[in-house]
């Protein structure tokens, strides 16, 4: 079967064994068909990433479409269970890692979540993009803000204030 003919419909976790679950439809036979992918080297403190190109590759005839960062998302659901949180619990923090935060500086978090934020944004891009072959695409959007809500600020003054 190749990766064309394979049509993701859902995708969810099994705790026990663990395991990724996928729904796909084979485009030539039209046909649902239930995928069920065993992690077995996932551990409490294993790399995600690693885990999920792995499962990725192993699974591509039916993974070729879901994003990597989906992939690690319901890898980590499985991890945080496998620490003895709930389900809900671990779909809190898991949910609460993978999403941006507009106040939190990025500066001083480490590389590894740095990347995992700038891949959440790439995906959210990708979704909200509006490409030139698109119908709703509109060129040269012009769009006038309100002047009561600009801040003032003491270095965007009009004084020519020339004394360093």
């Amino acid at each position: 079967m190749e990766a064309t003919e394979c049509e993701l419909r859902q995708c969810g976790v099994r705790f026990e064994p663990p395991a990724v679950i996928v729904y796909y439809k084979n485009s030539t036979t039209n046909k649902l068909h239930k995928r069920i992918m065993p992690v077995r080297s996932l551990r409490k403190t294993a790399s995600v990433k690693r885990i999920g190109e792995e499962l990725k590759e192993r699974h591509s005839h039916i993974l070729h479409e879901m994003p990597l960062i989906r992939l690690e998302k319901l890898l980590r659901i499985i991890q945080e269970h496998m620490k003895g949180k709930s389900k809900d619990e671990c779909i809190d923090i898991v949910r609460k890692e993978f999403t941006i935060d507009s106040d939190q500086d990025l500066n001083k978090v480490d590389d590894d979540e740095l990347k995992r934020k700038k891949d959440v944004m790439n995906e959210t891009f990708k979704i909200s993009h509006k490409a030139v072959d698109d119908p709703e695409f509109q060129y040269d959007i012009e769009v006038n803000f309100d002047p009561a809500a600009i801040e003032a600020s003491e270095w965007d003054s009009d004084q020519d204030n020339l004394e360093f």
